[in-house]
């Protein structure tokens, strides 16, 4: 394998080579393209499209990572369009048409349309105009019109869930924001509940003590005298006499409460 990958590097540098040999007699100004340049690009272009499609994968990666660290993007990103695409056309069948332009820089481009079994691709080879160097490198597959369209619909039903699915995500986000006073309230009572723990408790004060009630000899001497007077008018009225006439000698006078 590493035998068969040196060959096929060595054939496309001496390609170029004789390539860039070819280009050394031109003028440095730009010429229209002779028909002996346009048939070397066209062998060129031909000749790399046929060694590459005639490849394996692992040599195919194997000339990349030699690209890769000679830092030739050209030709690393060209190889791997077609391991990209490889899948996508199938087993080769022939060429259909090969173009060879010239744009005006003096920069050739190699146009081939090769037909696969399950669609065409167009391989587009670019020389600089000197023909020291490669500028383009690339495998196109042909999609039918159908195929794009599929392809562009279920790009859009992607974007589309992608992004409903995101919006509702959003709105059940947006829904739990009700909640957050709940949760808040929540702890702010038990904050209120433990700071009401943590205060220490202040005694009532006491009582005051009754007022003294007044001596009971106070109440019981006007007791007395009502019961007297009411004693001595019942007699009175008994024996319809006055309390100076009695004989028995006892008198009877109002009774006054004493100071003290």
């Amino acid at each position: 394998m590493k035998e068969r990958f040196k060959k096929i590097l060595l054939t496309l540098v001496m390609s170029l080579a004789m390539l860039s040999l070819f280009g050394c007699a031109q003028q440095s100004t730009v010429e229209p393209m002779t028909p002996e340049t346009e048939a070397s690009i066209g062998y060129l272009a031909d000749s790399m499209f046929q060694q590459i499609i005639s490849m394996s994968d692992e040599d195919v990666q194997d000339l990349i990572d030699a690209y890769s660290e000679q830092q030739d993007t050209i030709m690393v990103n060209g190889l791997n369009a077609w391991l990209s695409s490889e899948e996508d056309l199938g087993e080769f069948v022939g060429v259909k048409s090969t173009e060879v332009t010239q744009d005006s820089a003096g920069d050739y481009t190699a146009s081939i349309l090769a037909e696969f079994e399950q669609r065409d691709c167009e391989f587009t080879l670019g020389v600089n105009r000197r023909m020291t160097k490669y500028t383009n490198l690339g495998f196109s597959p042909v999609y039918t019109m159908n195929e794009l369209m599929m392809e562009g619909l279920g790009n859009l039903v992607i974007g589309m869930g992608v992004v409903f699915v995101v919006l509702i995500f959003l709105a059940w986000v947006i829904s739990l924001f009700k909640y957050i006073h709940v949760f808040t309230d929540k702890a702010e009572k038990k904050h209120e509940a433990e700071e009401k723990k943590a205060e220490p408790v202040i005694a009532a004060p006491a009582a005051p003590a009754p007022a003294m009630a007044p001596v009971a000899a106070a109440s019981s001497d006007e007791e007395m005298a009502v019961v007297l007077a009411m004693a001595i008018a019942a007699y009175e009225e008994d024996t319809g006499r006055h309390y100076e006439e009695l004989q028995n000698g006892i008198t009877v006078r109002k009774l006054r409460r004493g100071r003290r």
